[in-house]
């Protein structure tokens, strides 16, 4: 056995999961060699014939799958990329000390240099995800290896996606028990009582393939040498789709030993599985989940262990029994505190006004997991605004401005008669893009002012278009003309270049605005801003536009830090003092 597996799997058995594999005729016949292995992770990853079959038309081709499709000077320029995002936060200290510790336990190896890990694999021959502190609703903070951010997750594929079981899986099963009793009435013996069970650090459970070192890097800043850092994982990364699948596999299989062998009645939703039992059974359910784990080598987590009770919280809702034996109803509930949380929530969009299609996308989760908890798929009804919402094409803009030192963003939602002043046509992304150029201008213009600046847009349009201060289209010539009209009236020299959107850092912006935890790791001074009223001045003669939009800029661009970040349109880089 490799070190790097030894050091994550050693303690695995897999000789007993290779024999509860073969006890149960289980299809996923090479779980158990791969504790001896590793789990592959990068690249077209082994299928386990228990999941969901995935639509292969989405697949890429296979020169596109695996780490050798991103390594060379594609990978080097992202490891630098991903070097200059990383600052230091308030979780820097967190995030030091858990890679500290993991490294100290055996899961990942290092800390290491740049340097280093170019002397030890070669330049561009490695590739590193950024670690990054994720807050989640309860406060907890969690560390996410950023799968997206160097492209892992763009060149790894699995041809099955997971599935997942749910509370009705517990009710069903309290169903099915009260109908067996119904002849004999329900005597104190049988009361219902539910228990849960979580392993610990789950994904780090899972060893990695030796093979694939060189792309399952990790880097932080770390507090104690106040720079960028790197480890090379031993076990799964939270924050690769691939892992997810791996990782399941696993659970899969412990419940189905736990239903089939042990006649126990388990659910599992990753790494949390519950038991429902009797009173009469003292608890021997849950000891026998536990053993199960035990023997196969997985670690629980007594920290998180809720012993058996007629009451308990699972997988964010209350399922109460307390009334099962005498009139036969179980009562699933959201967790305390849950709806205030969604009212506030909700509420709090409201008095904002306006809505990004992934707050929409959020909300409407967290309801549709809520309402579909409580009443069934009945609860998923009303929402219809949220999805209109979610789905609609994006009228929001945002840029972020790179000067010495600082960094500066914005974000705005166009209004539905700035859009109608454009020309028709399918989609008004050019013009959106032009006019998130003017709005940073404006919004910028003393930052821009007698100033040398090189613009990195994504829209080959807009570049062309701002390059030539023409264009075909006459909405998007008076565009880029006043644009132009409003660099020389600041003094602004300007070079214009185009950047590939795979390139683009404000990729997770133009899908989860600020509420993306990427560029909420990057500690960017981000504001959000009035919307340029073109639909005011399109019409105007050309040599007033500029002073009638300074003029607007003063008397309303008025921003402020913290604001929800509605950003959809391309980033927009600027690097300011280039000679």
């Amino acid at each position: 056995m490799c070190p790097g597996v030894a050091a994550v799997a050693a303690n695995k058995s897999p000789a007993l999961i290779a024999a509860f594999t073969a006890l149960l005729r289980w299809p996923d016949v090479a779980l158990a060699s791969r504790f001896v292995t590793g789990f592959a992770l990068l690249g077209d990853v082994e299928v386990p014939h228990i999941f969901r079959p995935f639509d292969v038309t989405r697949k890429p081709p296979e020169s596109q799958l695996g780490l050798q499709a991103k390594l060379g000077q594609d990978a080097d320029e992202s490891n630098c990329r991903v070097a200059r995002a990383l600052k230091e936060t308030e979780h820097s200290s967190f995030l030091t000390e858990f890679t500290r510790k993991e490294i100290a336990e055996g899961i990942a190896r290092g800390p290491f240099t740049k340097q280093e890990l170019d002397a030890q694999y070669g330049k561009g021959e490695w590739l590193a995800m950024p670690r990054f502190a994720h807050v989640q609703g309860c406060g907890k903070v969690r560390p996410i290896d950023n799968g997206k951010a160097a492209g892992h997750n763009s060149f790894s594929w699995s041809d099955e996606t997971i599935y997942t079981s749910s509370p009705d899986a517990v009710a069903g099963a309290a169903r099915k028990f009260a109908k067996l009793m119904d002849s004999e009435g329900m005597p104190p013996w049988c009361q219902l009582v539910f228990g849960s069970d979580d392993m610990s650090s789950a994904y780090r459970q899972v060893p990695n393939w030796p093979d694939e070192a060189s792309g399952l890097v990790v880097a932080w800043w770390d507090v104690q040498v106040g720079g960028v850092l790197y480890a090379v994982l031993n076990g799964h990364p939270y924050g690769l789709a691939t892992a997810v699948v791996n990782f399941c596999r696993i659970p899969a299989l412990t419940t189905a030993v736990s239903r089939r062998l042990l006649a126990i009645a388990a659910v599992s939703y990753f790494d949390d599985t519950g038991t429902l039992d009797t009173v009469a059974a003292a608890g021997s359910g849950q000891e026998g989940v536990a053993l199960v784990h035990s023997l196969c080598g997985f670690r629980l987590d007594p920290g998180k262990q809720q012993p058996m009770a007629v009451q308990r919280l699972f997988l964010g809702v209350l399922l109460d029994f307390s009334q099962m034996r005498e009139n036969g109803l179980m009562h699933v509930d959201l967790k305390p505190g849950a709806r205030e949380q969604l009212a506030a929530e909700a509420n709090a969009l409201l008095e904002l006004g306006v809505c990004s299609p992934a707050q929409a996308a959020k909300l409407r989760g967290k309801f549709s997991w809520s309402s579909s908890a409580v009443f069934g798929r009945i609860g998923r009804g009303g929402q219809g605004a949220l999805v209109d919402r979610q789905y609609k094409e994006s009228d929001c803009l945002g840029g972020v401005l790179f000067t010495p030192g600082a960094q500066k963003g914005y974000a705005t939602t166009v209004p539905h008669e700035v859009i109608q002043a454009f020309l028709p046509r399918e989609t008004q992304i050019s013009p959106l893009e032009a006019l998130a150029v003017l709005q940073m201008t404006l919004l910028f213009q003393q930052d821009l002012a007698n100033r040398d600046v090189i613009w990195w847009i994504d829209n080959t349009s807009v570049c062309s278009g701002l390059i030539k201060g023409a264009s075909t289209a006459s909405d998007l010539a008076q565009l880029t003309l006043v644009i132009n009209l409003l660099w020389a009236s600041i003094g602004c020299r300007v070079y214009v270049d185009y950047v590939p959107s795979d390139s683009n850092v404000a990729d997770g912006l133009s899908r989860d605005a600020l509420q993306d935890a990427w560029t909420q790791a990057q500690q960017w001074d981000l504001q959000q801003a009035h919307c340029v009223p073109w639909h005011l001045y399109s019409r105007d003669p050309l040599h007033f536009v500029p002073v009638r939009l300074f003029r607007w800029s003063s008397s309303c661009l008025v921003c402020f830090i913290g604001g929800t970040g509605l950003f959809k349109h391309r980033i927009v880089r600027y690097v300011a003092d280039r000679i």
